[in-house]
C-alpha cells in the first residue's frame, strides 16, 4: 500500500532520515510499488537503497557473519541468517545497537547473501545510523574514527548441532532468531567488519563536519576542546590585562620620577641663587660681548697666554715632549752585575782607624798645650850607663806611616799597654 504522508512512514524511516530524506523515501517507495504492484519488500529495499546514497545519510554496510568457526566455537549458516534477518526487518525492525546494549542507535534495512573473495559464503547487512540526539552523534563518531568497526549479531540459537573435524569440534547453527546487530570494537567472527561507511555524513547537532580529510571529532572531545579554548582565552585576556596594568604602573612611576627630578632641580637652583651664584635656566643662551672671553666651568682656572722666553730650558723640554707622545723611558740598568771593589771595605776600616788616631793625637796635643802630662805608672829606674827609652806614645804620634797601618784594635791595645806603663 502506498504512503500518502510522512506521518504514515515506518518508525525506522522517521528516526533515521530527516524530513527531506523522508519525502524522497516515500516517493521512491510509491514508484517502486507501482513497478511491481503488491511487492512491498521490493519497494522497501529500493527506497532504503536510494536513501543510503544521499550524501548526508549516515549509511553503513558490512559483513555480519561468515561461515567459519568463530571465537565461541560456533558456525552460523549464512543463508539462514540472511533470511531470518530480512524477515525480522520487515515485521519488527532490527536495530543497530551500541555493543549489545539497550541503546539502539540506528536501523538495519536490508541483508543479502554473498560469496567472499576466498569462496566462503557471508551475510552482508546495510543500515543507517540515527540523527538528532548527542548520543547518536557520539556513536557515529566512534564508527568514523574506527573505534567500533566490527559487527556482531545478537540472536537465539535453535537446536544447534555439534560437528567435528579431527580433534576440533564446533556448534553448527542453522535455525535462529535475530534480535539486533551491534557495532563493537572486536567481534567474535573473523572478518565481520564494516567495510563501507559514508564518512561524508554530517551531524545534526554537535557533530563536527569532516573537512580536508580530517576525522570528525567526538562531541565530548569537541566540548572539552571548546572549554579549554574558553579557559585559554580567559587566561590570555587576564594576561593582557595584567600586562597593561604593569605598563601603566611603569608609566606612572616614570612620570613621578620626572616630577621629582624637576622639583629637585628647581630647589637646587633656588639655593644657588640665594648664595649669589648665577644659575642659567635650561635653554638659555648667553650672548657673549665682543672681545669677552668665555669663562670655563667653576673651579677651573683661567688660562692666560704668557710669552715664553726662547731661552727658557722648560720651553725646550716642552718642545721635546710635543715631538713625541710617548714618555722617554729611563736607561735600563745593566743586566751584568758590576764587580765590587775588593778594597772598599778595607779603605773604610782604614779611614776609621786614622780618624781614631787623629782623635787621640788631638787630645794629646791639647793636653801638652795646657801643661799637663799623661798620667802613667812610674817607670823603673834605668841602669847606669843604659840608653834612656823614648816615650812610646810620642814616637807613635811622630810615625804617621805606622799610625795609618794600625787598626783600631791595635790602637786600643797600644793605649791599654801605655796606660799600664808596659810600653
Amino acid at each position: 500500500m502506498p504512503y500518502s504522508t510522512v506521518g504514515e512512514l515506518p518508525q525506522q524511516v522517521r528516526g533515521a532520515l530527516d524530513n527531506i530524506a523522508q519525502l524522497k523515501w516515500l516517493d521512491v517507495f510509491n514508484v517502486a510499488l507501482q513497478e511491481q504492484p503488491g511487492d512491498e519488500m521490493y519497494a522497501w529495499k529500493k527506497a532504503w537503497k536510494n536513501a543510503s546514497m544521499d550524501e548526508n545519510a549516515r549509511a553503513i554496510s558490512g559483513i555480519l557473519s561468515r561461515e567459519v568457526v568463530d571465537d565461541q566455537h560456533e558456525l552460523v549458516n549464512a543463508e539462514s541468517l540472511v533470511r531470518e534477518f530480512n524477515e525480522t526487518i520487515w515485521k519488527y525492525g532490527v536495530s543497530i545497537n551500541d555493543i549489545h546494549s539497550n541503546r539502539p542507535c540506528g536501523v538495519w534495512h536490508d541483508a543479502e547473501l554473498e560469496t567472499g573473495s576466498d569462496g566462503i559464503r557471508q551475510a552482508r547487512v546495510h543500515g543507517i545510523v540515527f540523527k538528532g540526539k548527542p548520543y547518536y552523534d557520539e556513536f557515529w563518531n566512534n564508527i568514523q574514527m574506527h573505534k567500533q568497526l566490527s559487527l556482531s549479531v545478537g540472536l537465539m540459537k535453535i537446536d544447534p548441532k555439534v560437528e567435528c573435524e579431527g580433534t576440533t569440534c564446533w556448534k553448527k547453527i542453522d535455525k535462529l532468531q535475530v534480535f539486533e546487530a551491534s557495532a563493537v570494537p572486536r567481534g567474535a567472527c573473523p572478518g565481520a567488519v564494516m567495510d563501507q561507511v559514508n564518512f561524508a555524513a554530517k551531524g545534526a547537532t554537535t557533530m563536527v563536519e569532516e573537512e580536508k580529510g580530517e576525522k570528525p571529532i567526538c562531541p565530548k572531545l569537541a566540548a572539552k576542546q571548546a572549554a579549554e579554548a574558553e579557559v585559554a582565552n580567559k587566561e590570555s585576556e587576564t594576561g593582557i590585562a595584567a600586562l597593561q596594568k604593569i605598563l601603566g604602573q611603569v608609566a606612572e612611576t616614570n612620570r613621578r620620577l620626572q616630577d621629582l627630578d624637576s622639583k629637585l632641580t628647581t630647589h637646587i637652583q633656588g639655593e644657588m641663587r640665594a648664595l649669589g651664584v648665577d644659575v642659567e635656566q635650561p635653554g638659555d643662551v648667553k650672548k657673549e660681548e665682543p672681545g669677552e672671553e668665555k669663562e670655563g666651568p667653576p673651579g677651573e682656572e683661567k688660562k692666560e697666554d704668557k710669552k715664553e722666553d726662547p731661552k727658557d730650558p722648560k720651553k725646550e723640554d716642552k718642545k721635546v715632549d710635543k715631538m713625541s707622545d710617548k714618555a722617554v723611558a729611563p736607561p735600563e740598568a745593566p743586566t751584568t752585575p758590576v764587580e765590587e771593589d775588593k778594597d772598599a771595605c778595607h779603605d773604610e776600616k782604614k779611614e776609621a782607624e786614622v780618624a781614631e788616631v787623629n782623635k787621640v793625637k788631638d787630645m794629646a796635643e791639647k793636653a801638652q798645650e795646657a801643661g799637663a802630662t799623661t798620667p802613667r805608672p812610674a817607670q823603673p829606674e834605668q841602669a847606669q850607663g843604659a840608653t834612656p827609652k823614648s816615650d812610646s806614645l810620642t814616637a807613635l804620634l811622630k810615625d804617621e806611616n805606622k799610625l795609618r797601618t794600625m787598626s783600631a784594635i791595635d790602637i786600643e791595645k797600644f793605649a791599654a799597654k801605655y796606660s799600664k806603663g808596659e810600653i
